[in-house]
C-alpha cells in the first residue's frame, strides 16, 4: 500500500533512495504496471491450479506448457513454438521466449517481475539501459561498436603483441568520446548523487500520485492545499491547483518513461 499522501513525514524514507530506488517509487504508481502485474498474477493462479505452487518457472511441466511463457514477437493463434521460431527467423525478426515473470518485467526495463506494493530492497534490479563493446586497435581505421549484451560497460581489446601505453592511451580518449556521446543522446546515465532540491520535488511528485489514485479521489482543492499550503487559492488566481495540475503532468511523465533516466 502507498503512503498516506496527506502525511508528509510518510515519505521520509525517500531521502535515503538512490537513482534506482527513485526510479522504482516511480514505476510502481504506473497505472499499466500494476495492471500487467494483475495480469501476470491472474496467469500464476490459473497455472498452479494444474501444476501446483510454482516456485520455479525450469520444470519439466511448465516447459511444455504454452501459457507459462511469454512469446516476443507474440505466437499467432495454434502456432507452436517450432512454426513461430521458423516464422520469426523468416521475417528477419528477433525472437524472444521467456516465463510470464521474466518476459513482461523487460517491457519495463526490469530483470524480472516485481510487485507494485514491494518497497526497495536489495532484491530489485533493472535492466541496464545501453550495451556497447569496444574493439580498440591502434590503427587508422575506426574501432567498430558491437552489441556485447553487457550492459554500461566498454570492453577493450588490448593486442599484447603491441605497445600496451600507446593502445590504453588510445582506448581512454575513444571511451571518453563514446560516454560523452551517449550521455549527450540521453540514452547513459553516469551515476550521480540525487540532490536536496531534487529529493524534496520527487516526494511532492510521489504524494500527488498517490492523492490522485486514492478512492475516492480527494479534490484538487484539497490536494493543493496540503502539499502547497503557501499558495494562495483564491477566485481567479487559483495559483495552488495550477501547481497540482502541473505537478500532477510532470509526475506522469516520471511514471510513464522519465524513471528510466534515472537507471
Amino acid at each position: 500500500m502507498p503512503p498516506d499522501w496527506q502525511d508528509a513525514a510518510a515519505y521520509k524514507y525517500t531521502e535515503k533512495l538512490d537513482l534506482a530506488g527513485w526510479a522504482w517509487e516511480f514505476l510502481r504508481r504506473n497505472p499499466e504496471y500494476k495492471a500487467d502485474w494483475a495480469e501476470f498474477l491472474k496467469k500464476k493462479a490459473q497455472l498452479e491450479k494444474t501444476y501446483g505452487k510454482i516456485t520455479s518457472w525450469k520444470t519439466k511441466a511448465l516447459e511444455a506448457e504454452p501459457k507459462a511463457w511469454h512469446y516476443d514477437p507474440p505466437k499467432k493463434p495454434g502456432e507452436s513454438d517450432a512454426v513461430w521460431s521458423m516464422r520469426c527467423i523468416a521475417e528477419g525478426v528477433d525472437l524472444g521466449r521467456s516465463s510470464i515473470m521474466i518476459g513482461p518485467a523487460k517491457k519495463w526495463g526490469l530483470r524480472q517481475f516485481y510487485d507494485p506494493d514491494l518497497t526497495v530492497g536489495g532484491e530489485l534490479r533493472f535492466l541496464p539501459g545501453i550495451n556497447v563493446r569496444i574493439w580498440s586497435h591502434v590503427s587508422d581505421v575506426e574501432a567498430p561498436i558491437v552489441s556485447a549484451g553487457r550492459g554500461d560497460f566498454a570492453y577493450i581489446e588490448i593486442d599484447l603483441r603491441k605497445g600496451i601505453n600507446e593502445q590504453l592511451s588510445h582506448a581512454k580518449s575513444r571511451v571518453t568520446a563514446l560516454q560523452k556521446k551517449l550521455i549527450q543522446a540521453d540514452v547513459l546515465k553516469v551515476a550521480r548523487d540525487i540532490t536536496k532540491p531534487q529529493i524534496k520535488k520527487f516526494s511532492s511528485y510521489l504524494r500527488i500520485l498517490d492523492a490522485y489514485a486514492s478512492i475516492p479521489r480527494p479534490p484538487v482543492k484539497a490536494i493543493a492545499k496540503m502539499i502547497f499550503p503557501k499558495k494562495t487559492n483564491e477566485p481567479g488566481a487559483y495559483d495552488g491547483n495550477k501547481a497540482v495540475h502541473e505537478m500532477h503532468k510532470q509526475a506522469r511523465q516520471w511514471c510513464d518513461s522519465g524513471y528510466r533516466r534515472l537507471i
